[in-house]
């Protein structure tokens, strides 16, 4: 078990020769731009570091780069003389940053946790800030960083279950880490406890902990075509629509059980299918062999039971058009996605029981009456055959009191991104 920094680098410095290699090899399978790999290693840079104050966002996957663009515009409404660098960790996060950040940003690959390349990446880049968005903690990229100077924020900051008991074994290492960042602001209370007790260990300053809630919620991701909308609709021709969105294997099987259960019951409807990950989209594609898919520039026609939306940056036409959402990364132990972008446009919304990554935003939409819990495929069933029987009577699944209720809900939830960047210009050296 590593318990130190010290084990932690020595283990680099094993792996050190192989690296090249191993970026090589993940090149391959698609997981790499091979074009950008000395990003990894925080060599050949392509790119000049601006001139004047640089703020370095770190957002490890897509779902994280929704979070780093609303804070990136945050802090440059704020601050408009400033830079933003955003790196990540994926391919598919650094395209979507390449498709969505504004101006003055920048975009590339987190250099790996080797000493060696952190140390480089920090000399070329100089930020005057570092903000390590949700529950991505390399040790090196953030230790080096404060030691260098730079003030440390964790912004919209949560850890699992798992992750917390697996750095409550390792305290120094935890303590150090977890110790350099001058602020972090927890997804909730929960959360905040979490991290007051990682830090306890730390001899130095403790960093200022505060809740302060997610920031999973960009005006950007809800961009709404209204061709495509109704496109949709009309290929619906009357029926609901259910999409299923952001969902991982094997969500889409049992979610497509339970269509196929209420269809033999009587209850037309056209399933959308919004697979997380759009790489996926070929293996969804096996599991239903005669959709038309979004990716091959297919709309869905009247008599189409099952779409396969497989694309990016469509999911705010998906969920307008959509009459229920189910949520995926919650019938599996994902922790589920943030369902704020769905309550913002006004859908009932169903998830299943694994909601760790956002159990305040659940706990307070389930409240309100915008979204309920499945445990399973039978109780997925028998909450649509409900929502589909209201649908059906015209009373509608959501009354104007919940629909109120979650969009003042989602407007203070806006207020976060603002809010986190003045805390962030509050840093700068």
């Amino acid at each position: 078990m590593i318990n130190s920094l010290d084990s932690y680098n020595r283990l680099w410095a094993c792996l050190r020769p192989v690296l090249p290699l191993y970026l090589g090899w993940r090149s391959l399978r698609g997981k790499e731009d091979s074009t950008k790999r000395g990003q990894r290693l925080a060599k050949n840079w392509q790119q000049q570091r601006p001139e004047g104050v640089l703020i370095w966002l770190h957002a490890v996957s897509v779902g994280e780069t929704v979070a780093a663009i609303s804070l990136a515009e945050a802090c440059l409404d704020q601050h408009p003389s400033s830079h933003i660098l955003i790196t990540t960790n994926t391919l598919a996060a650094l395209n979507r940053l390449e498709q969505i950040q504004p101006d003055r940003c920048f975009s590339c690959y987190q250099p790996l946790d080797d000493p060696a390349c952190v140390a480089r990446f920090l000399a070329f880049w100089q930020p005057d800030a570092a903000v390590f968005l949700e529950s991505d903690f390399w040790p090196n990229l953030i230790i080096q960083t404060a030691q260098t100077g730079i003030p440390v924020t964790f912004a919209s900051s949560q850890l699992s279950d798992k992750a917390f008991v697996n750095w409550q074994k390792r305290p120094k290492l935890a303590a150090q880490l977890f110790g350099a960042a001058h602020l972090i602001c927890a997804v909730d209370t929960a959360q905040q406890l979490k991290f007051e007790r990682l830090c306890t260990a730390h001899e130095g300053r403790q960093p200022h902990i505060m809740t302060l809630g997610s920031l999973k919620l960009s005006t950007a991701s809800l961009a709404v075509d209204p061709v495509f909308v109704a496109e949709l609709k009309a290929a619906a021709a009357g029926r609901p629509v259910l999409l299923a969105a952001s969902t991982h294997d094997p969500e889409e099987e049992l979610i497509v059980a339970a269509s196929q259960q209420l269809t033999a019951a009587g209850y037309a409807h056209l399933l959308v299918i919004a697979p997380r990950h759009r790489e996926r989209g070929d293996d969804v594609a096996r599991l239903i062999l005669t959709a038309r898919r979004r990716s091959n520039k297919e709309t869905p026609q009247p008599d189409d039971s099952l779409f396969l939306a497989d694309s990016l940056g469509e999911m705010g036409s998906l969920i307008t058009a959509a009459d229920i959402v189910i949520l995926g990364g919650s019938f599996t132990p994902k922790g589920g996605h943030n369902p704020l972008e769905i309550a913002a446009l006004g859908k009932p919304v169903i998830t299943g029981p694994s909601q760790f990554k956002n159990q305040a935003e659940f706990d307070t939409l389930h409240t309100i009456g915008q979204s309920v819990t499945a445990a399973d495929r039978e109780e997925l069933c028998q909450l649509l055959t409900r929502w589909l029987d209201s649908l059906q009577t015209g009373e509608g699944v959501l009354d104007q009191t919940v629909l109120s209720q979650a969009r003042a809900y989602v407007a203070a939830a806006c207020e976060r991104p603002a809010k986190t960047a003045q805390l962030i210009i509050d840093t700068l050296r």
